[in-house]
């Protein structure tokens, strides 16, 4: 009995899941799926969890280490408050630039994961694009854990929603222009070795 079938036998309220003859079926996905249909399919769901999990991994090691380094290094002295603050502003601008970075490399596995170019496209895209947001917003957590007091909050989550939004957009292309280049390269690459 395969997994899809212990999980749900009878293949209810799954989407893309055709039941026949007591076997589920999952629904293929082509370069006509719509996006929807894309972003439901379990293997899609697997391929965002792992991009969104690199960057949740990512964004807590740094904010960890920011504790560390506050903590550890800094302590409560004179200074200390004004370097974590200019430290934190260093460690955002890092986390801004290192997104593409991430998302080139995740591209490469999604684009081997992936034979339909759509649905690379779409889990690069979006699990890039989203797991940019959820690595800031974890460090953020982590830095504003340091910055609670009087003075409030180092960064207000409220407030870089927007401009978060925004600078996951070029991350997100990244990952599918990064995704696309290796599907082409790599191609013509399998292709010129055969010959």
């Amino acid at each position: 009995m395969s997994s899809d079938t212990q999980n749900n036998p009878a293949g209810q309220n799954q989407p893309g899941v055709n039941v026949e003859e007591g076997e589920v079926k999952r629904a293929q996905i082509t370069e006509e799926s719509s996006v929807s249909d894309i972003l439901s399919h379990p293997e899609t769901q697997r391929g965002l969890k792992y991009i969104g999990s690199l960057y949740a991994l990512i964004g807590g090691g740094l904010g960890v280490l920011m504790l560390l380094v506050d903590n550890q290094f800094l302590g409560d002295g004179a200074g200390a408050e004004l370097i974590s603050g200019a430290l934190a502003t260093v460690l955002f601008g890092l986390l801004v630039f290192i997104g593409p970075v991430i998302a080139a490399l995740t591209a490469f596995d999604i684009a081997q994961r992936y034979t339909r170019s759509k649905q690379a496209w779409i889990t690069s895209a979006v699990g890039n694009g989203g797991g940019f947001i959820l690595m800031i917003v974890i460090t953020v957590l982590f830095v504003n854990s340091v910055f609670t007091g009087s003075e409030g909050e180092l960064f207000n989550l409220s407030d870089l929603l927007a401009p978060l939004i925004l600078l996951a957009i070029p991350t997100a292309l990244v990952g599918v222009g990064a995704t696309y280049v290796y599907n082409k390269y790599r191609h013509t690459a399998e292709h010129t070795a055969e010959v």
